[in-house]
């Protein structure tokens, strides 16, 4: 096969690969109204002053986003128990499909004539994908060690005339922020706060996610292609806590924000929320079970109903059930995002995974969230020398070494005090036999 030969073959694999992979990625349809006169206190504009803007917004200069930082840190005191760790990294709005794909493309290992046609490619699938389905795509996306990136093209399309002015838009900033919390405070605090995040960091995993949207080898070498079957195994066994955690504090972040605004300024900081219930969530695979035409799915919905049943329902139940009832969840989800998708609004990870947190907070208290996550993600597997059967073995037959599994578990802790990070530390160690992290031993 000529060079050619082969450019054309992986761009017909990034083709079908990006089709697959816009219909499954959804996120909320911001539903303009119409505009209201001030922005929130804190959060205007301070540096749009000059005809000759930059590209790109960084909007922890043109807004105080760091409000939204310190909001986190000082809500959940996380100075007190991480102090030599931050979210001190920029968040980049993005005004052109270019400026948000550029990071996608940088890190893989094509020449710049194939990286040039690939951002082409990611370019005219996003605006196809506008078009034919307003509201859907990919709003945000958190790149470990270089920042958060927000697609303002995306939120500006058929709601606002430009990028720059969406920001400005009071219909739609709240749909910003709470993209920038749940890919920064949400995906971006499981990189950096714990043990499972700051390995995989370490291994520049995130690049293999990269590459598995375009069916491409970062690397043509074994060694990559076995990290890339690691990054497939964790990104299947932690998907329920990083998307219902990052569900779960975007929706805090908006909460908090309706509750400083001053009086006097419009936004609903509430539009943007995306809260699920049980009874929905039950309801609607109960839909897929009885009425889908694929037998398949009925049955798969059928499975995946029940365990999220003992998950949530069943008083007693040994971890060991609880167990399998989230490697089902793991391995019927995917299957399910898409049904579930167009009854709820987004696929299983983000519906049952923010359910999952939300039951943590009604069993453990508000404060607690962010170190349930971290309790759940205190994991170290040597991912650099563990043999991946080995890796897969562990991860489906130890409770304790499946992180999703593990945040299932925290969620039927019985604590005498909520929002106690002391007693939740030592309830997950004795009740669970889940080793926290050395930091969240009472001070």
């Amino acid at each position: 096969m000529d060079k050619e030969d082969k450019l054309s073959e992986i761009e017909e694999k990034m083709r079908a690969r990006l089709k697959e992979h816009r219909k499954k990625r959804k996120e909320e349809e911001p539903t303009p109204h119409p505009p209201a006169p001030s922005l929130p206190h804190g959060l205007r504009d301070t540096a749009r002053t000059t005809a000759d803007r930059q590209a790109m917004v960084d909007l922890y200069r043109a807004y105080d986003l760091e409000a939204i930082d310190r909001l986190m840190a000082e809500d959940f005191e996380l100075g007190r128990y991480f102090p030599d760790k931050s979210l001190a990294y920029p968040t980049i709005y993005c005004e052109t499909l270019e400026e948000y794909f550029q990071p996608h493309v940088e890190y893989l290992d094509l020449s710049d004539t194939t990286k040039q046609r690939l951002m082409e490619q990611l370019r005219q699938e996003a605006e196809e994908m506008a078009e034919l389905r307003p509201g859907s795509g990919e709003f945000g996306v958190h790149w470990p060690g270089r920042g958060c990136y927000l697609n303002g093209w995306l939120f500006a399309h058929g709601r606002a005339p430009d990028a720059r002015a969406a920001l400005t838009d009071p219909c739609l900033l709240p749909y910003i922020l709470a993209t920038a919390a749940h890919e920064k405070l949400g995906h971006g605090f499981i990189t950096e706060f714990t043990a499972a995040g700051l390995e995989k960091k370490e291994l520049q995993l995130w690049r293999h996610e990269i590459g598995s949207r375009f069916d491409i080898q970062l690397v043509d070498s074994p060694q990559a292609t076995l990290l890339h079957e690691k990054w497939s195994i964790l990104f299947q066994t932690s998907q329920y806590t990083e998307e219902g955690w990052a569900m779960w504090i975007q929706n805090y972040v908006l909460h908090r924000l309706r509750e400083l605004a001053t009086e006097g300024e419009h936004i609903d900081f509430g539009r943007a929320r995306r809260d699920y219930s049980l009874d929905d969530t039950l309801g609607a695979l109960e839909k897929i079970e009885f009425k889908h035409q694929d037998q398949d799915l009925r049955k798969l919905a059928h499975w995946y109903r029940e365990s999220v049943q003992r998950i949530f329902l069943q008083p007693q139940i040994d971890l060991q059930t609880l167990h399998q009832a989230a490697l089902t969840l793991q391995e019927y989800g995917p299957r399910l995002a898409q049904p579930m998708g167009e009854l709820l609004g987004q696929p299983p990870s983000y519906v049952v995974g923010s359910l999952l947190c939300r039951r943590l907070e009604e069993v453990l208290g508000a404060k607690c969230i962010p170190f349930a996550v971290v309790i759940a993600c205190n994991l170290s597997y040597n991912l650099g020398e563990i043999a991946n059967a080995d890796l897969e073995r562990l991860v489906h037959d130890d409770p304790r070494l499946n992180i999703d599994s593990r945040l299932v578990q925290l969620t039927r802790l019985e604590v005498d005090t909520k929002d106690d990070i002391a007693e939740l530390a030592q309830a997950a160690r004795e009740a669970l036999n889940l080793s926290p992290p050395p930091e969240l031993a009472a001070p």
